[in-house]
């Protein structure tokens, strides 16, 4: 999925955006993208490489040390 917050943004943008943030009921970075011209990357990964892995809770703690250790660790 989309992650627009993990972005290169230029610092010309700071000042629109305040502007559509005092506007818009949507603050999602999602609607300000709307009316931009925007490039974006895919990572094409799988679910053990996600680049974009959230670690929000121990399990989630947990699972990220694991996958950073490498299948030797997990007795691969």
């Amino acid at each position: 999925r989309r992650h627009p917050v993990v972005a290169l943004w230029p610092a010309a943008l700071a000042g629109a955006l305040g502007e559509h943030l005092g506007v818009t009921e949507d603050l999602s970075m999602e609607a300000y993208l709307r009316n931009l011209p925007v490039a974006e990357a895919d990572f094409a990964c799988d679910e053990a490489s996600d680049p974009f892995f959230n670690v929000n809770r121990p399990a989630d703690l947990a699972r990220a040390e694991a996958l950073l250790a490498g299948p030797a660790a997990a007795g691969g």
